[in-house]
């Protein structure tokens, strides 16, 4: 398991490690560590230096940090102190950093909640609450079969009624843009409209409604914004209809991103895979359509990246040689003059000069006290793949030849892949121990540009800590015994005995487990699986059979190697 290590220094440097709120490459290149290109190719051209004061430790303005652990391969969110220590329990799904003293965060079930400093649940919603502002959230609930907004103040109480079709935050003059049925008003703290207009019924269909903006869309591939007067802002108009989802997006600052157009047969191609450009909100082009991952505003700078990097960018769409540049593709942000980078699926931090404040921990320290270091492999920019290094076995030989193996199973597939290829390739992996196994659990996620969805990938690798064998199914029983048929008798009466309104199989889609089958360990039995479409649909994930090894004991060799070394 990959742990955060949060150090005393860093009492002003966590932000928010979420990626639930979008608001707030070389070819051919392999580094070592997940976070080491980003720190040797930090680029630093002007120096800046940073002073941060901390807040006084009062309720509003208590210092918290969002951090995540790591329970069955899912990040569990909750909050730290500035000394490392959880004082909000991480059991969510996904946390904003606190604003104004309150934060939104998502629990198990899917509801939102307000919470304060101390954890309390301020107010709850199965619907977004938006971050606290300026005194208010903005929240929805359920009226006759449609969603209405309105505002709650930090005790949870309702100041102004849920009664429009949709509201946005309020600014710094404690006013805000709301909107029932065709028509937009400015309201105050008290629901008072100060000025209303009708909104014309070619802008009803909306992407976004944010600072007095309206990003709308239209069918035949028409798409672009208006004021909050209706005044037309930019206006686009593509050749598929395809193009118009996210073909604008609201930065902040009167600025917008706009995707450019696709070659013919790649227009159902997602924003991940378009370039974009910078405008303003005169409707004048500021940047060739050269920008991917375009963020939103933080202190008036965004982060985009190109084909090799990650760098920020000015409200001229310049890019701002005097920040940091990062080898790899993500996002950047700042906050109190700290920039937060997600790249490559890794988290750092720095200062505005390029020095490294904190990074995401690459390594796992096992109960034997072999540690399993994480390296990067990246062919392109559509694909990151973390490979584990073994450090620490007892032979050194032995430790060279699992590496090998390792290296070879995470990368051979990969190293012939060309952003050419339109594919998207995360793979990554955990380590953990069991006796004297190495349990190496790969996974990824495989995407072809403009597929209905991806294949997961899940494989188990057993490795022998002392002997540096990998062991397999076969391995766990008497040699020349016939372990399928027992096997494959009780996957078979799993099936049949199944719940047909919670387990759905294809018919007679299970014949026999393969000699190869993936399968995984725990104490007291093994689990068999299978990959998607294999023997149920896409949307049953990986089918999973658990028989405990008393149902197999007649078979299972108890003298083998393998059982020896998770039975220590």
């Amino acid at each position: 398991m990959k742990r955060i290590k949060l150090p005393l220094f860093l009492a002003i440097v966590i932000i928010l490690v979420t990626g639930c709120s979008k608001k707030n490459s070389n070819e051919g290149v392999e580094v070592s560590g997940k976070n080491d290109t980003n720190i040797e190719s930090t680029v630093t051209v002007t120096p800046t230096a940073t002073e941060v004061v901390l807040p006084e430790d009062d309720d509003k303005t208590k210092v918290l940090y969002p951090a995540y652990t790591v329970v069955n391969e899912d990040k569990r969110y909750g909050y730290m102190d500035d000394k490392g220590n959880f004082v909000i329990e991480p059991v969510y799904y996904s946390a904003s950093d606190f604003s104004e003293g309150y934060a939104v965060v998502t629990d198990t079930t899917g509801k939102s909640l307000l919470i304060d400093t101390a954890g309390k649940i301020i107010y709850k919603s199965p619907y977004t609450i938006s971050p606290f502002k300026n005194g208010a959230s903005v929240v929805s609930v359920e009226s006759e079969n449609s969603l209405k907004s309105g505002y709650v103040d930090g005790t949870g109480k309702l100041i102004i009624d849920p009664i429009y079709d949709r509201a946005d935050s309020f600014n710094s003059n404690n006013q805000a843009y709301v909107l029932i049925d065709d028509t937009i008003s400015l309201i105050d703290k008290n629901g008072t409209v100060l000025e209303s207009h009708k909104l014309a019924p070619e802008y009803s269909n909306m992407d976004q409604f944010v600072d007095g903006y309206v990003v709308y869309t239209n069918e035949g591939g028409k798409t672009g914004v208006v004021n909050y007067k209706g005044e037309s802002v930019l206006s686009f108009e593509y050749t598929s209809a395809y193009s118009v989802y996210s073909a604008i997006q609201y930065l902040g600052n009167d600025l917008f991103a706009v995707m450019g157009e696709m070659e013919e047969g790649k227009e159902h191609f997602n924003s991940y895979y378009r370039p974009f450009a910078l405008y303003n909100n005169k409707g004048e082009q500021l940047t060739e359509f050269t920008l991917y991952d375009v963020s939103t505003f933080s202190e008036n700078y965004v982060s985009v990246t190109d084909d090799t990097n990650t760098y920020f960018i000015d409200t001229n769409g310049k890019e701002v040689t005097s920040l940091p540049k990062l080898e790899g593709r993500g996002t950047m942000t700042i906050s109190n003059g700290i920039v937060k980078a997600e790249v490559d699926n890794s988290l750092l931090y720095l200062k505005k000069d390029g020095t490294i404040l904190w990074k995401m921990a690459d390594e796992t320290t096992l109960p034997s006290g072999v540690t399993v270091k994480s390296f990067k492999f990246k062919p392109n920019k559509y694909v990151v793949v973390n490979y584990p290094v073994i450090e620490g076995m007892s032979s050194e030989e032995i430790q060279k030849s699992v590496n090998d193996r390792l290296k070879d199973i995470f990368i051979s597939p990969r190293t012939g892949l060309t952003k050419d290829d339109e594919l998207t390739v995360e793979d990554d992996y955990t380590a953990s121990q069991l006796g004297n196994l190495l349990i190496i659990i790969q996974t990824g996620y495989d995407y072809y540009f403009g597929a209905a969805h991806g294949m997961p990938i899940k494989q188990y690798y057993f490795v022998d800590l002392t002997t540096g064998v990998f062991y397999s199914l076969a391995d766990l029983f008497i040699k020349d015994t016939d372990y399928i048929t027992p096997i494959n008798t009780i996957i078979q009466t799993k099936i049949e005995s199944a719940d047909s309104e919670e387990d759905f199989y294809f018919e007679d889609s299970f014949d026999s487990i393969a000699d190869n089958q993936n399968f995984f360990l725990e104490q007291d039995g093994i689990t068999l699986y299978f990959y998607p479409y294999e023997i149920a649909p896409y949307a049953a994930g990986f089918p999973e059979f658990k028989i405990s090894f008393d149902e197999l004991t007649n078979v299972i060799d108890k003298e083998g190697d393998f059982w020896k070394a998770f039975q220590k």
